[in-house]
């Protein structure tokens, strides 16, 4: 396959790309796994409709161009696509672990459109994490819960969505089961 140039896709001329027992594709003049459309699942854990959806809002998800073509077929390097997704799902970690934040905290912190979204999730999201302490001091009729900027981190990290925007989600469908 032809090597992409300023950014266009060149048809596939006398280049091939290795195929190995599995299907997976090795570019053999970078000498780096490669992926197609179809086998992008298994290094994103995503569907391919949600795939094509984050490929083609990849002005704002960043998701990386494809480096060559086989007719339609987009190839990508796999360490590109790999790299993107760590990118793509992180968290930036800034502030001590071990500080307890309420609500409040976490929806201003993490970009949360009010405390109530913060309290609806731990209500009804049984992903979402149970609290670290109860602020009894706060009011005393209720105790406030608080959690560890640490577990808000892990919770974030593990997250089926990625925000995009204060108060507004993009889910992610379950992967296929095969």
């Amino acid at each position: 396959m032809a090597r992409a140039t300023a950014g266009q896709l060149q048809p596939r001329t006398a280049v091939r790309y290795w195929v190995d027992d599995a299907g997976h594709l090795t570019d053999p003049a970078a000498g780096r796994p490669a992926v197609t459309r179809k086998q992008l699942p298994e290094y994103v854990p995503r569907s391919i409709d949600r795939i094509t959806q984050l490929y083609s809002q990849r002005e704002r998800t960043g998701f990386p161009e494809p480096t060559d073509r086989d007719g339609r077929t987009l190839i990508w390097p796999l360490d590109a696509i790999t790299a993107w997704w760590s990118q793509y799902m992180s968290v930036e970690r800034v502030g001590d672990g071990d500080e307890l934040l309420s609500a409040a905290d976490i929806a201003e912190e993490f970009g949360y459109a009010r405390p109530a979204s913060i309290h609806g999730m731990h209500a009804n999201d049984t992903s979402f994490p149970e609290p670290d302490d109860y602020d009894t001091a706060a009011r005393s009729d209720q105790s406030q819960p608080r959690w560890k900027r640490s577990t808000i981190w892990d919770y974030l990290e593990q997250r089926r969505f990625r925000r995009t925007r204060a108060g507004a989600t993009t889910p992610e469908p379950e992967p296929e089961r095969q």
